[in-house]
């Protein structure tokens, strides 16, 4: 029979870190608006690009609603629409 340390037997549990305060989130948006990381830049592209696609896919689908019918009015001013 072999004899079972007890010290290296036992779960040793990692330590406790100290905590940090959270940063505020006007800190958090400073921090990403300025950031000089590639990787964090790449993706405020994505999110920008994705916005845009989103809002030009929403005027299309009013123009498209717009020249369903003949004398149907989505967008009230013909002007708003020629814009």
């Amino acid at each position: 029979m072999a004899i079972i340390d007890s010290k290296r037997s036992a779960r040793h549990e990692p330590p406790e870190l100290p905590s940090r305060p959270r940063p505020s989130l006007g800190s958090r948006f400073v921090g990403i608006v300025t950031t000089t990381d590639h990787k964090v830049i790449g993706n405020l592209y994505f999110v920008t690009s994705f916005a845009w696609f989103v809002l030009g896919g929403v005027m299309a689908l009013v123009i498209r609603a717009e020249l369903f019918e003949p004398g149907l009015q989505v967008v009230d001013n013909p002007e708003q629409y020629n814009q």
